[in-house]
């Protein structure tokens, strides 16, 4: 009876233990489905606060680099008035010395006029030679009244001429001087630009500051991006050399091939083959390498001459976008000027332009390499050569690999970064081989 009792108890506690089991598991779930939706939430907050930060460090660089520009325009603007102003000043004197003897030789006129009239007693020439005593008097007289009358038509059109260079000079004065004026205008517009720009650019500063942990983490996401891009351009020009390496060879191997051949001829004529070779006529040799180069179909680098041309235009090449665009971040190791823990390495340098800009390609050359990378989106390298030209964030494309391209011709569009204000920026790197030039000096601004 007694173990009949302890049964009933335990299946009753088993049956009152159950609803709350039951409660405790779904409290549980509740939790941890609230845990899951803070941790996203949480997840969430810092993507878009590391977004929020990757915009406005754009941005800055995006200012810094407007601010670079106007400068240089101002400084430009002003050179240009100072270049007004010394051909003002010499206008200004020359103007008052035409005066000065325009006032005098009109003075000098009307007197020699007012003479004239009162030596003819008021009248008429021909009055004034018949009234002569003697035929000699009336000769001196009509000759005295023809000088008089060559020395004022003469002084009549010097006074003229110093009167309509006055004019002429004073239309240039005035076109100087509304010139400079309109130069000066826009040097006060543009100091005005470059004051709201410092403004914002300072409010950035301050707000990128009080977040520099994010900040530096979005600094080395990008280093890391970088050095991505270094090493998969690194492989790829390893692998073009080396191609370029076994093409000389088998190149040379030809040449050496097709020379034999034509020497067995020579050695049968002289009776045998181990003869001692009859030495190549002028040109020979490089008619030969022409031959075998036509016979493979290849020719060396250091034929082609591209190379040359290439450099040849240092300076001169033109931007790989349209105006209006701006260098947002300069070739090498930089030190923001603002942030003192925000240092730079940029192989190339980097130009924002318009909304979904066309790329173009700066220089005739073939496209040798397409491939995509975070943060770059398409990367298209362009073979000048010994030179590579190398075009990052593109979008769409137009052009695929071994495409032979000119000067102008479009490669693609740029990539419009939804995330940050449909901003287009474009990362652009000049290559002689492996080593890194700077393309602000192969470009023409």
């Amino acid at each position: 009876m007694f173990r009949l009792g302890q049964s009933f108890i335990i299946i009753l506690l088993l049956l009152v233990s159950m609803p709350m089991q039951a409660q405790s598991s779904s409290k549980i779930k509740k939790e941890q489905r609230r845990n899951r939706q803070q941790i996203e939430q949480a997840q969430r907050s810092v993507k878009q606060n590391a977004q929020a930060v990757e915009n406005n460090l754009r941005q800055l660089e995006l200012l810094d680099g407007q601010i670079t520009d106007i400068s240089r325009d101002v400084r430009r603007l002003r050179g240009t008035s100072d270049s007004i102003r010394r051909l003002i000043n010499p206008l200004n004197d020359s103007i008052k010395e035409l005066n000065s003897r325009l006032v005098a030789m009109s003075d000098k006129y009307r007197t020699a006029l007012r003479k004239s009239q009162t030596n003819g007693n008021s009248l008429n020439d021909i009055t004034f030679v018949f009234s002569s005593e003697s035929f000699m008097q009336a000769w001196q007289r009509y000759r005295s009244l023809r000088q008089f009358s060559r020395w004022r038509q003469r002084k009549s059109a010097e006074i003229l001429d110093i009167r309509a260079s006055l004019s002429e000079r004073q239309q240039r004065l005035d076109s100087l001087r509304a010139s400079n004026n309109r130069v000066l205008g826009r040097v006060e517009q543009q100091r005005k630009t470059l004051e709201r720009k410092r403004v914002e650019t300072d409010r950035l500063v301050t707000s990128l500051r009080s977040q520099n942990k994010q900040l530096q983490e979005v600094l080395k996401k990008r280093e890391r991006e970088a050095q991505q891009l270094e090493k998969k351009l690194e492989a790829a020009l390893a692998a073009e050399l080396e191609k370029q390496r076994r093409d000389e060879a088998e190149r040379q191997r030809r040449q050496k091939q097709q020379e034999e051949l034509q020497r067995k001829p020579q050695g049968k004529q002289n009776g045998s083959n181990t003869s001692p070779q009859t030495p190549a006529k002028p040109g020979q040799t490089q008619r030969q390498e022409t031959q075998a180069e036509l016979a493979t179909g290849t020719k060396s680098q250091s034929n082609v001459k591209l190379n040359g041309t290439f450099e040849n235009n240092k300076g001169k090449l033109p931007f790989p976008v349209s105006q209006p665009y701006t260098i947002v971040k300069k070739f090498g190791r930089q030190k923001h000027p603002r942030l003192p823990k925000v240092e730079t390495n940029n192989a190339g340098i980097d130009i924002e332009a318009s909304k979904g800009a066309s790329v173009k390609v700066v220089f005739d050359g073939e496209v040798s390499q397409i491939f995509k990378l975070a943060g770059y989106n398409n990367v298209i390298v362009v073979r000048h050569g010994d030179y590579v030209t190398v075009y990052a964030n593109i979008a769409l494309l137009n052009v695929k690999k071994g495409d032979k391209v000119k000067t102008g011709q479009s490669l693609g569009t740029l990539y419009i970064d939804k995330a940050d204000g449909d901003r287009s920026v474009l990362h652009f790197e000049l290559r002689k081989e492996k080593e890194k030039e700077d393309p602000e000096l192969w470009l023409r601004h």
